[in-house]
């Protein structure tokens, strides 16, 4: 790469990042408010994938986790595999401070109800992005209730992340985006996520 086309990447990167500034906390204002941020005009789509851990489990194939705090669980929420879409995101560039400031946890992305749960701790660690997964007491919420009963039974393992795209390009090879600067804005408990290895850290694991 010359010189002048690496002054007009930094120059093109810059842009983007201050373009999508106001939209970032356009976003989490939304998500403040009970709205989805795929409903406010002029926003940019906010992209959900997840990423994957590696459970242990008996020939039975069920995992039961193991807490590590009071209804509190340890999740691997990204790493940088290729995930359904032919995308990737790099461990490293993750902008976490406005999650910290909001971290809520969701259930399927759905921004228009109230959160099941909250990020005990968020942090990237060995190449993933690794959250601990609280939930309320019980009798808070039917939801929070039914959500952790369903994590902890092993029913419900899965989480994806819900993040803005600051700065990406696109794999012609593999015919996806690689996201190299990436801000979080929520997290859900999820069924099916984007990557289907998404699942509850293998530290949790149990067996039955």
């Amino acid at each position: 790469m010359g010189e002048w086309d690496q002054v007009v990447r930094a120059r093109e990167a810059r842009e983007r990042r201050e373009r999508y500034s106001g939209e970032v906390s356009r976003a989490l204002d939304a998500i403040r408010d009970g709205v989805s941020p795929a409903a406010v005009p002029g926003l940019r789509r906010v992209k959900f994938t997840a990423r994957p851990s590696i459970t242990t489990k008996l020939a039975s194939g069920v995992v039961v986790p193991k807490p590590v705090g009071d209804r509190t669980y340890r999740f691997i929420a990204s790493d940088s595999g290729v995930d359904r879409d032919r995308d990737t995101l790099a461990a490293d560039g993750w902008d976490l401070d406005a999650y910290r400031a909001n971290p809520v946890v969701l259930l399927a992305h759905d921004a228009g109800s109230l959160p099941v749960a909250r990020a005990a701790n968020v942090a990237v660690s060995n190449g993933a992005l690794v959250v601990d997964i609280e939930f309320p007491p019980a009798g808070t919420s039917a939801a929070s209730d039914q959500a952790c009963a369903l994590v902890a039974g092993g029913y419900l393992r899965a989480v994806s992340v819900g993040f803005l795209p600051l700065e990406w390009s696109f794999n012609e090879e593999r015919g996806g985006r690689d996201y190299t600067s990436i801000q979080l804005l929520e997290i859900s408990l999820v069924a099916v996520p984007s990557n289907p290895r998404a699942l509850i850290s293998a530290s949790m694991g149990g067996r039955r």
